[in-house]
């Protein structure tokens, strides 16, 4: 009791400041923005300074069913949308990866190199010339695709984004001095394919 005392003193202390200085009357009283929350056919506002609570109802011209028909309509177009992009989604990574199916067995053709051996730990010289060779065609080719997907388009080991960037510049660079580069791409299995990559190539000395 003697608590609830002191409580009730120092609140009508307070309403005594306020009235003196209307200005601080917000401050001194603690008073804070009342929440808002707008549920089923009511409002509900809170005071945080005190806690309390208002219900107010809201009267609503639709009946129920129509309510549930809109929300049900809502509902429904929305998942409609998220399966059309999924299914974009799906369908661009389908073409993506036939693309680099296609790439990978004409660089193999023309390499007489396994893609396992392409995608393997094994950094000897004509190996990696096949899989610069590779990154290059289906980074031109595919240009909305991202390098870090390019870098995981060869199974095996794990690339990282970087190093595509840098084995396609390496290429670019390389292939005019390396007859053996230049053998690989006179192939008939990959000529067509580099001639398209080579007329719009996506890094050219380094840089996108």
């Amino acid at each position: 009791m003697e608590t609830l005392g002191i409580a009730q003193e120092s609140r009508a202390r307070a309403k005594r400041y306020a009235a003196l200085n209307p200005a601080q009357a917000s401050r001194i009283l603690g008073e804070r923005p009342k929440y808002a929350v707008a549920m089923a056919g009511a409002r509900i506002e809170v005071n945080l300074a005190i806690g309390e609570r208002t219900v107010s109802r809201i009267t609503v011209q639709q009946s129920d069913a129509d309510i549930i028909a809109a929300f049900h309509s809502a509902l429904v177009s929305r998942i409609r949308r998220q399966e059309v992009v999924r299914e974009k989604r799906i369908r661009h990574s389908l073409d993506f990866q036939a693309d680099a199916a296609d790439i990978m067995n004409a660089v193999t053709r023309a390499s007489s190199i396994s893609a396992n051996s392409i995608g393997g730990r094994d950094n000897s010289q004509y190996i990696v010339r096949a899989r610069h060779l590779y990154w290059y065609i289906l980074a031109a080719l595919r240009p909305d695709i991202g390098f870090p997907s390019l870098a995981r388009s060869i199974p095996g080991r794990v690339w990282d984004h970087t190093t595509v960037m840098s084995a396609i510049a390496k290429f670019a660079r390389k292939l005019v001095d390396d007859p053996e580069m230049k053998k690989m791409v006179l192939h008939p299995a990959v000529a067509p394919l580099f001639e398209k990559a080579y007329a719009n190539p996506r890094i050219v000395g380094g840089k996108e």
